[in-house]
């Protein structure tokens, strides 16, 4: 007897009568290395996204920082603005000369909006914010802001209004 390989419905053969198609070939199953393949791509998927959303749980707080400083400093409230600076600015900088430090950079003292295009933490204590703020009268001037983590807040440690793509932190501070 031969060997019938059947592997699906009873279809129509010509003339119209049901039979076994015999022309068809058995399905063939994923072999192993592709399983294999298949399952490595998505870990490394996997693995991927989680990497990136921690990227930005982590550089959430430097970010919300440097925009609630732009932001009170817009509401034209120098004192709030002086409050989100770190304990060690304070020391170094009173009140008096940071008003006069922002109000000789309108950029700052008519701050309208700030984008940053750069962020960065390092070991959880120190971070940045890097890109532009745009005054009130157009103005828009590059920006980096140094922070340092005091107490699970993000504080404004340096504002520097003409940085340079080589600009470092100084981690080694007293900040």
């Amino acid at each position: 007897m031969p060997d019938i390989n059947y592997s699906g419905p009873l279809q129509p053969e010509k003339g119209g009568k049901y039979g076994a198609n015999l022309n068809r070939t058995p399905k063939k199953s994923v072999n192993t290395w592709g399983k294999l393949m298949m399952v490595g791509c998505g870990v490394f998927l996997l693995l991927t996204g989680a990497i990136i959303a921690l990227v930005f749980w982590a550089t959430s707080g430097v970010s919300s920082a440097g925009n609630d400083f732009i932001e009170a400093l817009n509401r034209g409230e120098l004192e709030a603005a002086y409050e989100l600076t770190s304990m060690g600015f304070q020391q170094d900088i009173d009140i008096a000369a940071f008003e006069e430090f922002i109000k000789s950079n309108p950029v700052l003292y008519n701050a309208e909006s700030a984008s940053f295009s750069a962020m960065g933490v390092e070991s959880d204590t120190f971070g940045y914010v890097r890109g532009t703020v745009k005054g009130t009268d157009g103005q828009v001037s590059p920006i980096l802001i140094d922070l340092v983590n005091e107490n699970e807040e993000w504080k404004v440690v340096n504002i520097n209004l003409n940085p340079s793509m080589i600009d470092m932190v100084d981690y080694d501070s007293e900040y």
